[in-house]
């Protein structure tokens, strides 16, 4: 009988042995490339987490599930460089995300929550279904509908203060036909 190879991967029969009987908390950076699969085997093991990944994965709709659920929520800060396997200084877009209560982890005062009308008309607009799109961290205060929003936003705090993803997949907005930059849509929790 032959002997499957261990690679040290997180898949591997003896990674998945040692997540299942003797990990307490995991934490790691899997490869960009295969953090789908990584994922679903670490939320799913039950264990306590932090895990880097690309700063967009809660604003993609392979991820946005464990948003929704709250089995997830951004970490604490940002990483921008990594050494790659050449042990050369890379620039790439990471965060922290993890299941652990962390102490002053949501950035609340990064978010501008106030009334539609007074954001700035730079950071707000409808694309052509109507959907209203704010940027720079904006969130309309009195607005009741779904509106869509960047991965900063989740990653600062507001699905903890009173908002909720309305939609299991990534929102493309199209401004004149043009698509934009994708994001997720949210809305007040408890509208009447």
């Amino acid at each position: 009988m032959l002997q499957k190879a261990i690679t040290g991967s997180f898949d591997d029969d003896l990674s998945l042995k040692i997540l299942k009987e003797e990990a307490d908390i995991v934490c790691t950076n899997p490869p960009f490339s295969r953090a789908i699969d990584y994922w679903d085997i670490v939320i799913n093991s039950g264990k306590k987490f932090l895990i880097i990944s690309n700063i967009t994965n809660c604003i993609n709709t392979a991820y946005i599930k464990y948003f929704i659920n709250k089995q997830v929520w951004g970490g604490y800060n940002s990483v921008y460089w990594y050494l790659n396997y050449k042990k050369e200084l890379i620039r790439a877009t990471g965060n922290w995300f993890t299941n652990l209560e962390v102490i002053n982890r949501p950035q609340y005062k990064r978010l501008k929550i106030i009334p539609l009308e007074e954001i700035p008309e730079k950071y707000k607009k409808f694309d052509d279904d109507g959907m209203l799109i704010v940027d720079n961290s904006y969130i309309p205060s009195n607005y009741n509908k779904p509106f869509g929003i960047s991965a900063n936003a989740i990653l600062n705090g507001i699905l903890e203060l009173g908002y909720k993803i309305v939609y299991e997949k990534r929102y493309t907005p199209y401004y004149d036909g043009k698509e934009a930059f994708a994001r997720v849509l949210i809305q007040k929790e408890n509208i009447e």
